[in-house]
């Protein structure tokens, strides 16, 4: 099984424990590919804590840019971006090898510190720009090859969860989420590019929905930067 650092505090302060999750998510990465059909009676037991871990990464790196940086985090910073890769490229295998039992685990990706993060997406080092190039793959192959039928509701319900103020149903014009509801926003518009008009036609609505959203968000932010969400 692969190791799950998820409910671990201390997840990129133990070089050792990240070394053996990288190592772990390329083999799987490369089982997943050669196997194919025959890995899915284990394929949850791959992707959750994969899902988790990469989350749990996520949420770690976006604490320590938001606050004052040391050698000692940057050091593991370097850590986790190599684990991100790692945790993304058995995403990807997933993606590209078997699309269609990706699908019930759309909800668990689309969250807002998952697939979406900006922590997978905004950094221009070196190592940080190879996490965007695998995250931008991981977005192509799952626009591309999962139905639009189950993938636009799905991330057209996660761009509602980046920008909702709450439980509620009023936009929040200050929201941390606009960056990562602008990654979901890119990905419905692949989808849509690849997809006929018959397959838009059931999901037409959970679109529109998504789009009226995202326009809201921009009409109420006050911000130039949060201002590019449709952008």
């Amino acid at each position: 099984n692969l190791i799950d650092i998820s409910t671990s505090p201390r997840i990129v302060l133990n070089d050792g424990e990240i070394q053996l999750l990288s190592t772990a998510a390329l083999c799987a990465s490369t089982l997943v590919a050669v196997l194919r059909a025959r890995c899915l009676p284990l394929l949850s037991k791959l992707v959750k804590p994969v899902i988790s871990s990469l989350t749990s990464i996520n949420s770690w790196l976006k604490k320590c840019s938001d606050s004052s940086s040391t050698d000692n985090i940057t050091r593991h910073t370097k850590s986790a971006n190599l684990s991100q890769l790692a945790l993304l490229r058995t995403l990807v295998s997933v993606a590209e090898t078997l699309p269609q039992f990706a699908v019930p685990y759309l909800g668990t990706l689309f969250a807002p510190s998952a697939l979406p993060s900006r922590m997978l997406r905004s950094d221009v080092r070196e190592d940080a720009v190879l996490v965007a190039n695998m995250t931008e793959r991981l977005d192509r192959a799952l626009a591309k090859r999962t139905p639009a039928r189950q993938i636009i509701p799905a991330a057209s319900k996660a761009v509602a969860m980046c920008l909702y103020e709450g439980e509620s149903d009023v936009v929040d014009a200050d929201a941390a989420g606009w960056q990562e509801a602008k990654a979901l926003v890119s990905i419905l518009k692949s989808s849509v590019d690849c997809t006929s008009r018959a397959e838009l036609t059931p999901v037409v609505g959970k679109l529109l929905n998504a789009i009226l959203i995202a326009f809201k968000y921009d009409a109420a932010a006050e911000d130039d930067g949060q201002q590019e969400l449709l952008t």
